[in-house]
């Protein structure tokens, strides 16, 4: 089992509710707290772990928002860190910047993506839920990350990204390091009928008390 899930939950069909802790999994790992797991809780009352993440970082590392399922039952999710690059430093060493996972019924998982940082065209630090669209595009925040670095640590104020069918992402939006628009968004994304995406941004606007955003089809 797991503490801390900090995300919400989906159901599927069968009343089947399924979700992530930030820490928990592997007894040791990750300063012991452990790493982060998905976890079910079915319709009969009893709470599954489907998968804990390995200390080693690089399926990811503590996911911390709601999971998307498909209609075969698959399971895909982002993770705070972790990821085979090492992309920004931290008080002398390094930290990874997060992943897209998939977990299939089996409970295997797979990186679909590993985050870059900042000064690298993608982001850092994934807090929120994929969404997806009808074509089976994800789109999703960045809470760091970007081009032009800034936000106090040169990391990055953030980004509004889409992790299309073919597996690539692209930037849709870099949060500029001005902070009119917002900077370090975190939440997940609404998208509209029409392709609008809507989110908010933890700080900038005015007062720096945080912003409610809208981005337009590309």
């Amino acid at each position: 089992m797991g503490p801390t899930p900090a995300g919400g939950l989906i159901q599927d069909a069968a009343g089947n509710l399924y979700g992530t802790t930030v820490y928990g999994g592997i007894p040791g790992s990750c300063s012991n707290f452990g790493c982060g797991t998905v976890f079910e809780y079915d319709a009969r009352g009893s709470y599954h772990v489907l998968y804990a993440f390995p200390a080693s970082g690089e399926s990811g590392l503590y996911p911390y928002d709601a999971l998307h399922l498909d209609a075969d039952g698959n399971l895909y999710g982002t993770a705070r860190e972790g990821g085979y690059l090492q992309c920004l430093p931290y008080q002398g060493y390094y930290v990874s910047c997060g992943v897209i996972f998939k977990l299939d019924k089996a409970g295997n998982e797979t990186v679909l993506y590993v985050f870059k940082g900042a000064g690298n065209g993608d982001g850092a630090f994934p807090y929120c839920a994929l969404i997806a669209d009808p074509q089976g595009n994800f789109y999703g925040t960045t809470y760091q990350g970007g081009f032009n670095g800034g936000c106090g640590n040169g990391w990055g104020c953030g980004t509004v990204f889409e992790y299309d069918t073919s597996g690539v992402v692209h930037v849709l939006y870099e949060f500029p390091t001005t902070g009119e628009n917002g900077i370090l968004p975190e939440a997940t994304l609404l998208r509209d009928a029409a392709g609008n995406l809507y989110g908010t941004a933890d700080f900038g606007g005015i007062n720096n008390s945080g912003t409610v955003f809208k981005l337009t089809p590309w």
